[in-house]
């Protein structure tokens, strides 16, 4: 499966499971951003706040935190998504990233075994 093939199927399977909630801003930041992934473009933040968020070009994104803090519940929308779906690869976003990429879902680690009971 090619890359642009894996991530619609991962986003396919986010939108279906309803992990986003309803078609709010946080659904209309993962769109853009899958978007700008596809094309292997990497938004800069004010870009985010003039295309998703509807703000003008005076938007100052030192002194507003939107973008931020939506990328932030994104990341962990996308995290709770994987904890109830598992699956072998996952749609992330890198922290200081406006972008989404696929990553294989680690293995976890097993119990440490417990020391053997001597009678």
């Amino acid at each position: 499966m090619n890359h642009e093939s894996q991530i619609d199927t991962l986003a396919d399977a986010v939108r279906s499971s309803g992990s986003l909630g309803k078609a709010g801003m946080l659904a209309k930041l993962f769109e853009y951003l899958l978007e700008r992934s596809r094309e292997g473009r990497t938004p800069k933040e004010l870009e985010i706040a003039l295309a998703v968020f509807n703000k003008d070009e005076r938007f100052d994104v030192t002194s507003d935190s939107l973008v931020r803090v939506y990328v932030h519940k994104l990341r962990r929308k996308l995290e709770e998504h994987y904890l109830r779906h598992p699956s072998q690869a996952r749609l992330v976003i890198p922290k200081g990233e406006y972008r989404l990429v696929i990553k294989a879902a680690s293995v976890p680690l097993a119990p440490p075994a417990s020391p053997a009971v001597l009678r």
